[in-house]
């Protein structure tokens, strides 16, 4: 029999503060707060990191009533784009915030049509917002919440005042500038990030304030914030808990935060797993236990496969890192009467890291993986990682087909090629005063060794000129030069840079 109250609140754990996010006019009772850490981690955040994705961050959050009590867990998203991760190796076109923040809004829409009761609506995940300054709570605060401090610095969107300053676009770069809509003629921005290209008019973040009693700043990046539902129950965590294994990892802060309530009773049922309120027949035979683990793994999985189909018709966007740690599993409350597991409900929590690779004079679409790969059992070691060297490249035949010009040829790098049939090449050939760059596809067959691979580039549309200079060089061989291959800032015009990283096509 399980003890737990699953009527008690949530408790906040010791050494943290509940920051609201927004203004509270007077007579409105109910806050959405962030959970702020008095004194920052061995990570340096004063923020409970719950998820991250190459543009966000999810930090723990509560809903709090008038006298600070948490209703319920939330997780709050944080645009922030990770700009080391935007560009990609030798891919000169960079991603830019418009392409972020439509992906944005798409996934805030998708949430209000198919999962109304995940997303708590507060408008700001339609509109950009400042940084929150957070500083300790006054001895008059009801509740003890966190003070804070609204800025009126915005992200800069006006392309035309960005480049009249001499800064970076913001619809067509990753760079991200704020600026006071209201000052003055003689503008100042705020770079966002330490590799947003920087001059006169430009300042650091730590214009915003350095009292020295400041806890925190929120969302310095002023960007979108969107308030989803926290469920801490995760998809492998879930199917384990089926399968007979006790959960015990509870919650992000030693799991204090979340001893009370469906999640509570569950983690001291898990331990003896005993029929109701979570199984019909627990306490059956071996046979109907097997069934019913089997129905409700199936029912999981359907609900994973739907979240996956409905995410990709709104995006248009492959899903290129799944993982079970890209979903969670919500319980909603049964009473003791009928099995809750039975009601549980499959979620996408992380949104697809699978961007758009515009390739020039081609009309094929490709999608490349953002972000960090994370280990799994379904994806070998070694697939999703970028690879990058140096090499010679010989062009056997040049075709001139419907598309385009093709090449097919050999790379022969220096270095062992961990590279799979899967994977997109990218390099330049250095024609006259011209680079040319190709993508090609790669095939091991027919190779010589391990640091051999053909390849068939996609077809290009190339001027005239460039087609018969490039008819010339069948059979010739592009010698390899010394490069920095990978995030590559630097263009020397007598090298040749190649590299590849997985992709879908479509």
């Amino acid at each position: 029999m399980v003890h737990t109250d699953q009527n008690s609140s949530p408790r906040l754990p010791p050494g943290c503060l509940l920051a609201p996010i927004h203004p509270r006019p007077e007579g409105i009772p109910l806050a959405v707060c962030v959970v702020v850490r008095a004194k920052t981690d061995a990570t340096g955040s004063p923020f409970v990191l719950l998820q991250e994705v190459p543009e966000a961050r999810a930090y723990l959050g509560a809903v709090c009533d008038a006298e600070a009590r948490i209703q319920e867990w939330v997780e709050i998203w944080v645009q922030n784009l990770q700009l080391e991760q935007v560009a990609f190796s030798g891919y000169e076109t960079q991603l830019g915030n418009w392409f972020f923040d439509q992906g944005w809004r798409a996934e805030s829409e998708r949430l209000k049509r198919d999962l109304p009761q995940a997303l708590i609506a507060t408008g700001m995940e339609a509109h950009q917002n400042g940084p929150i300054l957070i500083y300790p709570p006054a001895p008059t605060t009801p509740g003890g919440l966190a003070r804070i401090e609204l800025t009126e610095w915005r992200v800069c969107t006006d392309d035309k005042l960005l480049e009249a300053h001499g800064l970076a676009s913001f619809a067509h770069s990753p760079f991200r500038y704020l600026h006071q809509p209201g000052a003055a003629e003689n503008k100042t921005f705020l770079a966002t990030s330490a590799e947003a290209p920087v001059n006169s008019h430009v300042q650091s973040l730590d214009r915003l304030g350095a009292k020295p009693d400041r806890v925190a700043i929120f969302n310095p990046g002023g960007g979108f914030v969107r308030v989803t539902r926290h469920l801490p129950l995760n998809l492998e965590e879930y199917l384990q808990i089926l399968e007979g294994k006790p959960w015990q990892e509870l919650g992000h802060l030693a799991g204090a935060a979340f001893h009370a309530g469906r999640y509570a009773a569950l983690q001291e049922w898990s331990a003896n797993p005993q029929g109701l309120p979570f199984l019909l027949h627990g306490n059956g035979t071996l046979a109907d236990r097997l069934n019913e683990v089997l129905y409700l793994k199936l029912a999981v999985l359907r609900d994973a496969f739907n979240e996956v189909r409905r995410q990709v018709a709104v995006r248009q966007l492959p899903l290129l890192n799944l993982s079970p740690a890209s979903f969670n599993v919500g319980l909603p409350e049964t009473g003791g009467q009928f099995p809750a597991l039975w009601a549980a409900r499959c979620r996408l929590a992380k949104a697809g890291q699978s961007y758009p690779l515009k390739i020039k004079s081609t009309e094929q679409k490709y999608f490349v993986r953002l972000g960090r790969v994370e280990p799994s059992p379904y994806l070998p070691e070694g697939m999703g990682a970028h690879s990058f060297g140096i090499g010679t490249a010989q062009i056997r035949t040049v075709l001139v087909e419907s598309d385009g010009i093709v090449l097919e040829g050999t790379l022969v790098a220096e270095d062992y090629l961990r590279l799979d049939p899967h994977d997109l090449l990218w390099f330049k050939l250095p024609l006259g005063e011209e680079r040319l760059e190709f993508y090609a596809h790669v095939y091991k067959s027919n190779t010589a060794g391990p640091r051999e691979v053909r390849f068939r580039t996609v077809p290009a549309r190339l001027a005239e000129t460039a087609i018969a200079a490039l008819k010339g060089t069948a059979g010739a061989r592009f010698p390899n030069h010394h490069t920095k291959s990978g995030r590559c800032s630097v263009r020397r015009a007598t090298c040749i840079h190649w590299a590849s990283w997985p992709c879908a096509s479509c």
